[in-house]
């Protein structure tokens, strides 16, 4: 199985105090005042715009993401889930994990379907 990393800044442009997980975080103003940008350096993420994993979700890869609010997204990051990984990931386990999402499009990955999260795409380096 495949972990993930993540790294959350309280301001834009990966400024101010960071947090550092490679977990399920519920309420990430425990560690941080506010979350305005974050690094995936490795994994896939869902985060939502709520504490407890509630409110708008957005699916994040490895990329950079300097600026919620550009991208379409809330401007502000509360919870986070890790999705992990592997060769046996189905469409029903991720339905089961993250709930609401059966309405969504379907797209296929190695012939396997999955569901078509809102993403959104990392900004460019520089």
């Amino acid at each position: 199985m495949t972990m993930g990393r993540i790294i959350f800044y309280e301001d834009r442009n990966f400024q101010g105090r960071s947090y550092e997980t490679n977990s399920d975080c519920a309420e990430l103003t425990s560690y941080l005042s506010r979350c305005h940008s974050c690094r995936v350096e490795s994994g896939c993420f869902m985060v939502y715009d709520r504490s407890n994993y509630m409110g708008n979700q957005y699916f994040v890869r490895r990329g950079e993401y300097s600026d919620y609010s550009r991208m379409g997204m809330s401007d502000c990051i509360r919870s986070c889930r890790m999705i992990p990984m592997d060769e046996d990931l189905r469409e029903d386990s991720i339905m089961d994990r993250y709930p609401g999402m059966s309405d969504l499009p379907v797209l296929q990955r190695d012939g396997r379907p999955l569901a078509d999260v809102r993403a959104a795409p990392p900004t460019e380096a520089g």
